[in-house]
């Protein structure tokens, strides 16, 4: 992910979310990484998981 190209990797987390949800372990993996990505974006609500 490039600096500051937060809403495309938004995008693209929020859908290899929904896509993984038949896969346990790639799902765990996404929700990992959108952890990670909310804690870059400082987006303290997504951390949260609201």
């Amino acid at each position: 992910m490039k600096n500051n190209e937060f809403e495309a990797s938004f995008y693209h987390f929020e859908n290899a979310n929904i896509l993984r949800q038949k896969h346990i372990i790639r799902n765990i993996i996404a929700t990992i990484e959108y952890f990670f990505y909310s804690i870059k974006s400082k987006n303290n609500k997504e951390i949260m998981g609201n």
